[in-house]
């Protein structure tokens, strides 16, 4: 996959729920995890909690609207 963002063709996962919430190691659900570009990951985390993928989603495609 290209990202549609930078159109480079490198992912990062990002875990929907943080690492830190969980109390012990344990296998994570692929439905917790969404592959992302490297720039997307960034803006994911750029807020004290993490922002919802959704709502980045939501802001790329309101600037290619505009």
């Amino acid at each position: 996959p290209i990202c549609r963002v930078t159109e480079k063709g490198f992912l990062e996962v990002h875990h929907k729920r943080p690492i830190s919430t969980y109390d012990e190691e344990h296998e994570i659900p692929q439905s917790e995890l969404v592959a992302l570009c490297s720039n997307c990951h960034s803006m994911v985390h750029r807020r004290k909690e993490a922002m919802d993928v959704d709502e980045l989603k939501s802001i790329v495609q309101n600037k290619r609207n505009n």
